[in-house]
């Protein structure tokens, strides 16, 4: 009975703590109190994408530049924004204790992310980016990827798209939205 007290108590205090966490630092914070509650070690890797600049008109800038999105049209540039964490610490990374952040695209062949403050020239922020111009011939559809990081200690971890077609990353004909 004791033990069931405990562990009923201890339940409790880790939702609090995660609670608190995800009031005062967002969902990744709870979500890196529980990984590292857990025992996990390894590298939590999340992010977004965007689209670019390249290839919009210059009156279209302020309205789809560095905007959430899954869709893509053909001759667009797709933006991946990264951030990973410790979940020891509960810190995101940056380039002095990652050795790479690597982007795999559909084709197999790969790009290294970069770690900077952003947005340029206003660096509100420092996260991972790279970005992927697609070609306007490109193959309409579910664009799949991947993103790998490695800590100079060795320690891994990887972003994988859910694999629900609605929510992939999706490339689609010039003209479309």
């Amino acid at each position: 009975m004791a033990t069931r007290v405990r562990r009923a108590g201890r339940a409790a205090l880790l939702a609090a703590l995660a609670l608190a966490a995800l009031a005062l630092g967002g969902p990744q914070a709870a979500g890196t109190a529980r990984a590292a509650d857990d025992g996990y070690t390894g590298l939590i890797v999340y992010g977004d994408t965007v689209r670019g600049a390249a290839g919009l008109a210059p009156e279209d800038l302020p309205l789809l530049a560095c905007v959430l999105s899954n869709r893509f049209p053909q001759g667009s540039q797709i933006v991946w924004r990264v951030r990973v964490i410790d979940p020891q610490t509960g810190m995101a990374l940056d380039d002095s204790a990652l050795e790479s952040v690597t982007l795999t695209l559909p084709d197999g062949s790969t790009k290294n992310l970069a770690y900077a403050p952003r947005p340029r020239g206003q660096n509100t922020d420092a996260f991972w980016a790279g970005s992927f111009n697609v070609p306007e011939d490109y193959p309409t559809g579910s664009f799949s990827y991947q993103i790998a990081a490695t800590a100079l200690d060795g320690r891994t971890g990887a972003l994988m798209p859910f694999n629900v077609a609605p929510s992939m990353v999706q490339i689609v004909a010039q003209g479309s939205r």
